[in-house]
Formats: C-alpha cells, structure tokens, sequence
C-alpha cells in the first residue's frame, strides 16, 4: 500500500487501486510558560520556608509539598527542586539582590552541611532553610522590652509581642495567649482613668519632624493625685532623637540653644509648627557646644553618647567634671555615665578613683547627691555647691542642719 500526504490530510492507495483519505490530526501545540504561576508557585514556596523552616529544622522537598498541598496548592517535588535551584542560583550570582530582598536561601545535606555546587551534589538528598531576619534571642529580647513598657495597654502590647513572634517559625513562637493584666508588667489601661494619649500616632508625628527637621508643638503633661495626665504645658521644640534610657522612651529637642529631654508617654498632644507664611517652621540645629558631644561621623545623633552626657536625662551643655568615689562604685558609674570615662586610683583616699567625665552638671549633682555616702564633687564649683545645696536641704526633712 502506497501513500501520499499533503498538509492537513494522509491518502493511502490501495492494491485495487482506489484511493481512500483519512484527515490529519493536528500537530500538538507547545505549551507556553505560565510566567505569572511560575512567579506565584516561588512566592508560595519561600513563604513555606520562611514560616516553617531553620537552620536546626531545613525542609526536604516532600515537607515542603505537603505545606502547599495544605494551602491549595498541589506541586510536584521536580517543579518545587528546580524552582528553589533556579533562585539559589541567581541569588548567589547577585549579592545585591540578595541583599535587597533581605533573602538568605541555604542549600544543606542531611547533615546540615552547605551544598555549594548544585550539580555536583545532584543525588545528595536536599533540604532547605530561609535564615530569618531576627534570632530567637533577638525576638525574646524585644518581647520582653515590650512587656515590661508601661505606657501601652494591654492590648497593645499583646498585638506587638505577637506580631514579633510571628517573626519565627512555629516551633519557636510564644503567643502569650493568656496575656493580660494579671501576668504582665503594669499597664496605662490599669490606672483608673485612661489619659486617651495615641503614644504610636505621636511618635509617628515626632519621627516625621524629625526625619523632615520641622518644629513641632507639643502638649506636655504631668500626673496629679488621681493618676490623672494633666497639661502642664505647651512647647514648641526642634526635636532631633527619639531614644530609650533607664527604661524609659524619650524625646530629645531644642529650644533656642539648649537641649531638653521629653518623656514620650507624657507628651499629650503633637502638631506641625508653621511659621507666619505658613509653611513647616525649620529645625533649629544642636548648638555647636553640645554636637561635638553626641554626635559621630557626619552629624549623625548618637543615643548612648547623649545619655552619657544627660545623667538620668538631665539635660544641659555638657562640662568637664571630675568627681572621686569608692572603687567599689565602679560598675554604677559605667552604667551611669557609659565607658568613655577616665578612671584612676585617688590620690587623697585609699579605696577611692579619681574620675573625669563630660555631661551636664544638673544630673550628675543629682547622682552624686544620691550616692553622698559613696562618692563627691571636686569641680566645677557650681556642681559642688548644688551637691551641697541638696544635701542640705534633704537634712531639714531629718531636723539636722549641716552644722549638726
């Protein structure tokens, strides 16, 4: 049996002679790459990995199936090995995308050894981990920060330790589900009356001016004999940090040429400052006296180096001071007044340290005054007569005088 053909039909000749055509089935299409699901089916799997996964838990292939296949979404373990191979691949040719996406992708044996060579290591059986973006350390120590803050409420600070432990995998979270008022730190829903203050609109508000370098009016309160935030008063501020110390968040401004600390929790209201043409009112800078002090490089504000200088957030133009004190006083006044200090073994008493520092004179009077059994002023002299001014007032409280 002989046979012609043209395009679309197939003509068998038969012995007889006759003729008899049968109609060409259609070439198959090749299939076109669905680019948008390829993109999605990436997206599923590094969520997988980066909800489930860790260095001390890597992911097989199959695990990783069975988490999509539980969100609706069935791959075969070839499409899930050649896509992850394909993104290690191009996130190892590119650093920085990398490090722009903030994605660090590893490739492990069953032993927890890197693969480096993905073709070499072809019949090596292949987990993998997405290193998270904060350690189990790092989340517990922020947790805890948060919970043992004051002035958020309860609610607030259920949502915020949640949010922080969603960071992790599973394994590793700690809901606090039961998270309330009678298994935290005291919160400002606890007082009896709430002062209605929106701390995370006005730090918004601070960190705006601040990045913007805009003045701003702020309201700020005081607490009465009812637990009650109450104006005190309205300021207009160049505001320049927003920082923590002794377990407190505070605002760090300007007025005119002098710096001021601000607690957060206690500022009650914060509005844009306009000049008289009604634009955004610019920031006065740090005066020249303070900047050499607290900031690094090219102006950036350093928060340790500030709290050096403002002793329990006393602020003021920082001075030299020098003050002598106990040895065994040394680890309060590293946590006081920070490692840039000159210590040295007094001349005048055994068992003391002469001590030289730059901060503000109000603090430092305030510590020394705290600490008057252990340590006192030598200079400036203005700093020894506010230690003495306070001493000798603490003592009417006692009926002594400093002649007693």
């Amino acid at each position: 049996m002989a046979e012609t053909s043209n395009n679309k039909t197939k003509n068998f000749i038969r012995q007889d002679g006759k003729v008899f055509s049968e109609e060409r089935p259609p070439m198959p299409q090749k299939k076109k790459s669905n680019q948008e699901g390829n993109r999605l089916n990436l997206l599923a799997i590094l969520k997988v990995l980066s909800s489930y996964s860790s260095k001390d838990r890597p992911m097989a292939v199959p695990d990783i199936c069975e988490k999509l296949q539980q969100i609706g979404l069935p791959l075969d373990p070839h499409t899930v090995t050649r896509t992850l191979g394909a993104a290690a691949s191009c996130l190892e040719a590119s650093s920085g995308l990398a490090s722009f996406l903030n994605l660090k992708l590893h490739i492990v044996n069953c032993y927890g050894d890197e693969i480096f060579d993905q073709e070499t290591d072809k019949k090596t059986r292949k987990y993998y981990y997405i290193e998270n973006a904060l350690k189990p350390a790092e989340i517990k120590m922020l947790t805890d920060a948060v919970e043992v803050y004051s002035y958020i409420t309860h609610e607030q600070t259920a949502s915020l330790i949640n949010k922080l432990n969603d960071l992790q995998v599973p394994e590793m979270r700690n809901k606090y589900p039961t998270l309330g008022k009678f298994n935290c730190a005291p919160k400002i829903d606890s007082l009896s009356v709430d002062p209605g203050i929106d701390l995370f609109d006005n730090i918004d508000k601070l960190n705006w001016a601040i990045n913007e370098k805009y003045k701003v009016r702020i309201t700020y309160g005081t607490y009465n004999i009812n637990k009650q935030l109450v104006k005190k008063s309205v300021k207009v501020v160049s505001p320049h940090q927003i920082m923590w110390s002794n377990g407190y968040y505070y605002l760090v401004a300007v007025i005119k040429d002098r710096p001021y600390s601000y607690r957060i929790d206690r500022i009650m209201k914060v509005e844009c400052y306009y000049d008289k043409e009604g634009n955004p009112s610019p920031c006065d800078p740090l005066p020249e006296n303070l900047k050499r002090y607290v900031t690094v490089g090219y102006d950036t504000f350093s928060p340790e180096l500030y709290r050096n200088t403002a002793v329990i957030m006393y602020s003021g133009i920082p001075e030299h001071i020098r003050i002598e004190c106990r040895e065994t006083m040394i680890n309060t006044l590293l946590d006081s007044f920070g490692l840039n200090v000159s210590i040295r073994r007094s001349v005048k008493r055994e068992g003391w340290v002469s001590v030289s520092l730059n901060a503000a004179v109000d603090g430092v009077a305030l510590w020394l005054t705290q600490y008057c059994a252990d340590s006192y002023a030598v200079s400036p002299q203005k700093l020894v007569d506010k230690v003495k001014k306070n001493l000798m007032e603490g003592l009417k409280y006692y009926g002594l005088s400093s002649r007693d």
